[in-house]
């Protein structure tokens, strides 16, 4: 692990979920659509108001991250998703997500 992955790593929720989402050109209201929330929402977790969001599985979906990652910032964990997304509960994943891959669900 590098020195500029342990800092990451270090950062709360808040910055994490910031510069994650920022890094995928995603909006605040833009996140929230896709995690099932609204913008204020997402706004409170990035300024640390909230620190245990009840999203966290759906976040990192959106974000396409570890949900451990997002949640500890463990340096252990990996910012990758090991498996394929699966679909948040609102069913609706952002646009780069179907374009890159496809998901099925058993339903």
């Amino acid at each position: 692990m590098t020195p500029t992955e342990l800092q990451k790593a270090n950062l709360g929720i808040g910055a994490r979920l910031r510069e994650t989402r920022k890094a995928r050109g995603l909006t605040q209201d833009k996140l929230g659509e896709f995690a099932g929330t609204n913008a204020a929402v997402i706004q409170k977790l990035e300024s640390s108001e909230i620190l245990s969001p009840r999203m966290v599985v759906e976040l990192a979906i959106v974000l396409e991250v570890s949900p451990a990652w997002l949640q500890w910032g463990n340096p252990y964990a990996s910012t990758q998703v090991i498996q394929p997304p699966m679909v948040p509960p609102n069913n609706r994943l952002p646009s780069h997500i179907h374009a890159e891959r496809s998901v099925e669900v058993d339903r």
